[in-house]
């Protein structure tokens, strides 16, 4: 789980310096649907994690309570692939 969470650390950053260097994507807010106290999973490019929202900071930044190893990160949502509620809430999920 240790080396997990490195890797998302690790991505999370080389996702932040291409952006940066390349000037694709301009930082951002983080996206409306956040809530504070709802649960995630997201998306890198090279694994899928859970959190629990505790803080929307400026510039896309997320404060997290990670669910693997319930410690606290703060991730960037302008350098991740997807985010989704956890457990999944869309149309077709089973009530």
């Amino acid at each position: 789980m240790k080396n997990s969470f490195t890797l998302l650390r690790v991505s999370i950053a080389a996702a932040i310096l291409l952006v940066s260097s390349t000037g694709v994507v301009s930082a951002g807010e983080a996206p409306s649907f956040l809530q504070v106290g709802k649960s995630y999973s997201v998306i890198s490019s090279s694994a899928e994690y859970r959190f629990t929202l505790l803080e929307i900071d400026k510039g896309g930044w997320i404060k997290a309570v990670m669910q693997q190893r319930h410690n606290v990160a703060w991730i960037n949502t302008n350098a991740v692939l997807v985010i989704t509620p956890y457990p999944f809430q869309g149309a077709h999920a089973p009530r």
